[in-house]
């Protein structure tokens, strides 16, 4: 019973996300993020290996060394590095004559290409990225077992960690990003690699404290290190998943730290790279950078509260709109609080600074993406008081909540349909047309007309694997609903009338 719910995840991952994945990079982050990793497997060190010719600048600085360097840490740019000998090794066999492609945006003008419908007559360079994407589907999947083993070993109950793990892979905007080259899922990943190594020490979850097992405590630390050489911000997770350690062990201070230790050398590593670069350990380029540097508002200010509006109601990127699930979590946070006292403090203080630091950030939204990007790393956090909560209610009460599961299900699969990456071109390119500029004060990502709620699948087809069906989007969303909704019921009601156990006091 414990080890089949993990296999049906496993494969349900594989299945959707690889049906859904648009087989490239759309985003030109994510393409600099490449150009590194490729620069890396030609033995050129961690340069950039040719500036965008259709965004020169954006995404780079010039090092000390007067070498182009990316503005991102290092760290997605070297785990795709065995995908890109891969990738070759495959693509010399030249599988990719007369097939046709799935183009990514910024190889080429890819973009351009796509809304003409034309094709590439140098097709390598997008078969290189076309296989290379398999890397988010795998991390991706590896995100949502690693959560299912966190969950369960809170919960101790295979059903509702199912059921959660169910509605984060597919009920969360998680869906969407692995489908093509973004830093969150990797860094999550060893976000929720980092925290769990903490959960299993925890003697309130079924753990066992033990400060002497030095090599627990410094791997976690360093997990989380190397999710900062991953994602910047993931930072912000430091001081409390400390504090939650400092809770558990009392007055030992060697858990601490050890943790702290492994974190240390995590950041040493980030700090030797940018100073290597940029002659600065705190220099990652952004000041630097032409188009990418890091601009704060004022805490409080009026800004600031739209940025906090866009980010929970705004009509391009809130929670609310573009990943309810996570706001279902925040409704249900009380059962986390009520159970799990030592950790439910530490996570919402968390989750709140998180969400502060955001809002004070000039980029909140982050740009062409689906939804509010930089959240990404507090939803598995968000939900896991829905596991607790279904862990306690009655049959009958589940039985009303899984059609709420599927509809979040459908919902992304809406997103996940369509491509948000071509949409936003179009509408920024349609409103420029009429003179105006969507991105004054934010209005791309605040106003009602420019959102893709409404209006996605008017354009164009994300995933490469259903751009062939003669349907049109709205049909054939209708149809995969239906069959996606019947295929998660199916599963999902096995795990519905489990007994329920006894509650956690």
């Amino acid at each position: 019973m414990k080890s089949y719910p993990r296999l049906i995840l496993v494969v349900l991952c594989f299945a959707f996300y690889g049906l859904t994945s648009y087989g490239g990079i759309r985003a030109p982050d994510a393409e600099v993020v490449f150009r590194v990793a490729q620069n890396l497997a030609n033995g050129n060190g961690f340069g950039v290996s040719s500036d965008m010719e259709s965004w020169p600048g954006f995404g780079v600085a010039t090092g000390k060394d007067s070498v182009l360097y990316a503005v991102y840490p290092p760290g997605e740019s070297v785990a795709l590095v065995p995908f890109i000998f891969a990738a070759r090794w495959i693509n010399s066999s030249r599988w990719y004559d007369g097939f046709s492609l799935p183009l990514s945006h910024y190889v080429d003008a890819g973009l351009v290409k796509i809304l003409n419908h034309t094709e590439d007559p140098n097709p390598e360079p997008h078969a290189l990225r076309f296989i290379c994407s398999l890397f988010n589907i795998l991390i991706t999947t590896l995100v949502v077992l690693t959560y299912y083993g966190l969950a369960f070993k809170m919960t101790q109950s295979v059903d509702a960690t199912f059921i959660t793990s169910l509605l984060f892979a597919f009920g969360t905007v998680f869906w969407n990003y692995a489908n093509t080259l973004f830093s969150e899922p990797l860094a999550v990943l060893l976000v929720l690699v980092s925290f769990k190594g903490l959960v299993m020490a925890d003697a309130a979850v079924g753990g066992k404290f033990n400060s002497q097992k030095s090599w627990v405590w410094i791997l976690s630390g360093l997990s989380l290190g190397l999710a900062v050489n991953t994602h910047t911000l993931t930072i912000l997770c430091a001081p409390f998943f400390l504090w939650y350690i400092v809770r558990m062990a009392g007055g030992d201070r060697k858990a601490p730290l050890l943790w702290s230790a492994g974190l240390l050398i995590g950041l040493a590593i980030l700090g030797s790279f940018n100073w290597i670069r940029f002659g600065d350990a705190f220099e990652t380029g952004r000041s630097l950078s032409l188009h990418n540097r890091v601009e704060w508002v004022t805490f409080g200010s009026v800004i600031f509260w739209r940025n906090f509006y866009g980010l929970f109601l705004g009509a391009g990127k809130g929670l609310v709109w573009f990943c309810p699930a996570a706001v279902l979590g925040l409704l249900l946070w009380r059962n986390l609080h009520r159970i799990q006292r030592t950790l439910a403090l530490p996570l919402s203080l968390m989750t709140g600074t998180v969400i502060g630091v955001i809002s004070a950030y000039n980029d909140w939204h982050a740009g062409f993406c689906l939804g509010p990007r930089y959240t990404m790393m507090i939803i598995p956090f968000l939900l896991l008081p829905v596991a607790f909560w279904w862990k306690n209610i009655s049959t009958r009460t589940r039985w009303i909540a899984l059609p709420v599961v599927i509809v979040c299900c459908v919902h992304q699969l809406y997103f996940n349909l369509g491509e948000i990456f071509s949409f936003d071109h179009i509408v920024k390119w349609t409103y420029l047309s009429k003179g105006i500029d969507v991105f004054i004060n934010n209005r791309f990502y605040l106003e009602w007309r420019f959102s893709p709620l409404t209006s996605l699948l008017e354009f164009e087809r994300g995933p490469f694997l259903l751009s062939f069906v003669p349907l049109t989007n709205k049909v054939l969303w209708l149809i995969l609903s239906a069959v996606t909704g019947g295929v998660l019921f199916f599963i999902a009601r096995v795990f519905v009338d489990q007994k329920k156990p006894p509650s956690n006091k």
